[in-house]
Parts: C-alpha cells; structure tokens; sequence
C-alpha cells in the first residue's frame, strides 16, 4: 500500500499537463510549513522574554516597597502594630507574585509541549494535503483559544495587583491618622 502510494505521488504531476503547477504547490505547502514554524518559534522565545521581565520588575517593587517599610520603621524608632502589618502585607504580596510566577511558567512549559506536539503532526502529515489543511486550522484554532487564555491570567493578575495596591494605600492612610 505505501509503495503504491508513494508510486502514485511521484507519478501525478508526471500524469497532470501542469506538472510544473503542482511541483511548485507543493513546495509552497513546505515553505509555509516552515514558516508557520518559525513563527511559533519566535512567539514562544517572545512570550518567555516577556516573562522574565514580569518577574524581574515583580521583584524589584517588592524590594522597593520593603526598603521604604524599614525605613519606616527606622523613622519611629518604634516597631508598631501598623508597621508589622504592612511588612506582613509586603510578604504576603510576595508569595502571591511567586505563586503566579510559578502558574506562569506551567502555562507557558505545557504551551511548548502542545505546540511541540503539534509540529510533529503537521510533520507527519505534510503528504496528505487536505488534512493538512484541517490541521492547519485546528492550529489557528488552538492558537486562539491559547491567547485568550494567556489574556486572561494577565488580567486577573492585574486585578489583584490593583487590589494589593488599594489595600496597601488604605494601610498608609491608616497609619498616617494613627500617627
């Protein structure tokens, strides 16, 4: 069976008048193929980078916010109730950057993985030019679904952000009546 198969693509565009037509469709399948590649490639390198930088910038306003709470504390000289709540707030925020950071990453390694995956069965079925196709939505498709996902996460993080945040400004206000 897969030797006649493969006796029949050999011969079809020898059997077709525009011989010359299909050779070239087929080489534009391969080109986009690689193509489609690359770009997942690129993307996956894009959304790992953006990552980092997440986290890195994560970090650096925690270590702010911690400095200007010890400062605090060196300014009254006294270790109030206040003071002890925001550094525990400070701590808290920072098991919660953490804790997502980590979900992050999870999503982006299993991200790979099906990406990886998919790579492999588009491989597999570059002959068969109408799965291919198939194939080739069910990417977008997935691709899609992936994005609104990400956009997701991103925005429920950004709404706990801004709820640390009001809380954080409710503490100050707090404190500065209480002083």
């Amino acid at each position: 069976m897969g030797i006649q198969t493969i006796m029949i693509i050999i011969l079809l565009p020898l059997l077709l008048q525009t011989s010359m037509m299909s050779l070239m469709m087929m080489t534009m399948m391969m080109m986009m193929m690689m193509m489609m590649m690359m770009m997942m490639m690129m993307m996956m390198m894009m959304m790992m980078m953006m990552m980092m930088m997440m986290m890195m910038m994560m970090m650096v306003m925690m270590m702010m916010m911690m400095m200007t709470m010890m400062m605090m504390m060196m300014m009254m000289k006294t270790t109030t109730t206040m003071t002890m709540m925001m550094m525990m707030m400070m701590m808290m925020m920072m098991m919660m950057m953490m804790i997502m950071m980590m979900m992050m990453m999870l999503m982006m390694m299993l991200m790979m993985m099906m990406m990886m995956m998919m790579m492999m069965m588009m491989m597999m079925m570059m002959m068969m030019m109408m799965m291919m196709m198939m194939m080739m939505m069910m990417m977008m498709m997935m691709m899609m679904m992936m994005m609104m996902m990400m956009m997701v996460m991103m925005m429920m993080m950004m709404m706990m952000m801004m709820m640390m945040m009001m809380m954080m400004m409710m503490m100050m206000m707090m404190m500065m009546m209480m002083i």
